[in-house]
């Protein structure tokens, strides 16, 4: 639905434009902040996704934490997958040789099936926890960003304010529409003084 109300807005906007004689942008900066301006008065401006999420501090914090506790998850799953590994290789091995006796082989598929019921535990608790708590950050930081966006956009006179990135509506955006870096140095200034 946000789509099709986007791509309405934005069909109206270049039929409004392209209705007049003259030029339909003014590729004049304003002097807060990049942004082109449409004849009628309305200012557009974009960011580019990939730079906020490199250099956004909250956002670079908290990827950077999840990446720690995701590869400290990861090393103790593959480590439960080796020693299973282990022990199916010994039990394997034992019964090609037919040197197991049958309480030793039920001692091995006992393992085998605790070794097995911890790892789908550790993933279905751990993991899946995890993964929700993730989600949970990145959902807070995206509000935080569609905040920033507002307060922004209102700060330098921003009528509409686009994001431009992977699966993004932006195609193409001209340069001087790009605030990428001044909208980001707002964020993490905004950030400083909410930490205070």
């Amino acid at each position: 639905m946000k789509k099709i109300l986007f791509v309405g807005l934005l069909a109206t906007l270049v039929v409004a434009c392209k209705g007049k004689n003259t030029p339909t942008t003014n590729t004049t900066a304003p002097s807060n902040a990049a942004a082109a301006t449409i004849e009628n008065g309305v200012k557009i401006a974009f960011y580019v996704l990939d730079t906020v999420a490199e250099k956004f501090d909250v956002y670079k914090e908290e990827s950077g934490k999840f990446e720690k506790e995701g590869a400290k998850l990861q090393e103790q799953l593959a480590s439960m997958q080796r020693e299973y590994e282990r022990v199916y290789t010994e039990y394997e091995s034992g019964a090609k040789k037919q040197i197991l006796t049958p309480n030793q082989m039920a001692g091995y598929e006992q393992k085998l099936g605790l070794l097995q019921q911890q790892m789908q535990e550790f993933q279905s608790s751990k993991m899946t926890s995890f993964q929700q708590r993730q989600l949970d950050a990145t959902t807070a930081i995206q509000n935080k960003i569609i905040k920033y966006s507002e307060d922004f956009s209102k700060e330098n006179n921003i009528d509409l304010f686009l994001i431009s990135g992977a699966g993004g509506q932006v195609a193409y955006g001209n340069p001087s529409m790009d605030v990428t870096d001044k909208f980001v140095a707002f964020m993490n200034e905004k950030e400083k003084s909410v930490g205070k």
